[in-house]
């Protein structure tokens, strides 16, 4: 229905307000915000995500004080009910008083209401008045309508990320991702070479430049030899010279990379970024072999799941520091239809400080995909019995789903 205008209380969770615009599409948003710097960011967070759904609308505020009372809000809600004849409420979020003010609003004012109900993927008809059926298309009240128009840029972005990139394509990896998964002797082989390689790399970025390229023109060891197949078809190595070598192509970016003379390799911090940029492709081989290849096999078994989609491996999220550099997230994806799949990859094994690992998954997924993402973690080597034990009980604490090296090879089973 054209020239609506949508009322939405903001607060900490940022769905219920991004799927109703979502789904009715409206020409006007109203964001009512307590007068605090939290609500003020989550606002400008969701003009953000509006417009990475593509919704081209006015967004405006209306303030309130930092702890409405009930009657406050009735009252600046009355008033823009009354003003704007197309209006209609969204009267989830805010705090309880928040909601009861809102909705006593919009059935004095005899004005269509809804409610987000995000477990019971619908939106509920608020009974203040009729028409709720006229702003959805088709009159679908279910939330499922947008399931494929969400995309993990619209979660992440509304819960006050900076911006997300699309990742990296793991399927070229796949084939050695599986090899390793399927040859857990081998696998412990080469990442134990591989360990051994990387520690020995120079912090000077000169230094740091000659020893990579160094490793390109070197064979490898004739233990590798066991993984030549799929390393090959996986692009990250190459025969030649009668050896096994990391694939040249690679190393193009970092053999390019001109430092600047005097004290400073670098004319600015963009030109730092390059370079590690660079060297990150050119070392990506031996990374993958200590471990990298578990958040590609990780990736591919969830793409796998009737639960999960738009699986982004590698996904580069903006960052909240000062320098507003880019934080690198193992997975993301969408999970249940609705929510920020985070997914957090790690070896483990007896030495794997598992538990602090698992307790900063969950303050990650928090930043990046609010109170409601699903949290994963991946762990490729379980430890002893005792530890293992105590882990599943707190992520059972934390709502954290485990997934191990078995679960994936059983899936391959089925």
């Amino acid at each position: 229905m054209p020239g609506i205008t949508l009322i939405q209380l903001v607060s900490e969770q940022a769905m219920p307000n991004l799927l109703a615009a979502m789904a009715i599409q409206p020409d006007r948003i109203v964001h009512l915000c307590t007068d605090t710097p939290k609500t003020r960011k989550g606002s400008d967070s969701l003009r953000r995500a509006y417009k990475a759904a593509s919704l081209h609308l006015e967004v405006t505020a209306e303030r309130l004080s930092a702890m409405p009372a009930m009657r406050e809000v009735r009252d600046v809600v009355a008033r823009l009910l009354r003003e704007d004849e197309k209006a209609v409420l969204n009267f989830t979020g805010g705090t309880k008083l928040m909601s009861i003010g809102a909705y006593a609003a919009a059935l004095v004012c005899k004005r269509p209401s809804f409610y987000v109900d995000t477990s019971g993927n619908t939106f509920v008809d608020g009974g203040t008045a009729p028409g709720i059926d006229d702003l959805f298309p088709d009159g679908d009240t279910s939330i499922s309508q947008i399931d494929r128009r969400l995309s993990v840029p619209h979660v992440a972005i509304a819960n006050g990320v900076e911006r997300v990139d699309g990742g990296k394509n793991w399927k070229p990896f796949l084939p050695l991702a599986t090899f390793l998964l399927e040859n857990d002797t081998i696998e412990a082989q080469v990442q134990q070479w591989a360990t051994e390689i990387c520690k020995n790399q120079p912090f000077d970025f000169k230094k740091r430049q000659a020893w990579i390229l160094e490793r390109y023109e070197q064979p490898l060891p004739d233990m590798l030899e066991a993984i030549a197949g799929p390393a090959i078809e996986s692009g990250l190595f190459e025969h030649r010279d009668g050896g096994l070598f990391l694939s040249a192509g690679r190393k193009e970016r970092i053999e390019a990379v001109e430092f600047d003379s005097g004290p400073k390799p670098f004319r600015d911090f963009r030109g730092m970024q390059e370079f590690l940029a660079a060297f990150n492709e050119a070392v990506m081989p031996l990374q993958f072999l200590q471990g990298t290849w578990w958040e590609v096999a990780v990736a591919d078994h969830l793409s796998r799941r009737d639960d999960c989609r738009d699986i982004r491996w590698s996904v580069q999220v903006g960052s909240r520091g000062a320098d507003n550099t880019d934080m690198e997230e193992d997975i993301l994806g969408i999970a249940d239809s609705l929510n920020l799949l985070y997914v957090s990859c790690k070896r483990g094994g007896d030495k794997g400080k598992l538990s602090r690992y698992l307790e900063e998954t969950e303050a990650s997924a928090k930043r990046v995909g609010g109170s409601f993402a699903k949290k994963v973690f991946a762990v490729c080597l379980r430890p002893k019995q005792r530890q293992w034990k105590q882990l599943t009980g707190r992520a059972e604490e934390l709502r954290i789903e485990l997934i191990t090296r078995e679960d994936i090879l059983a899936g391959h089973a089925r």
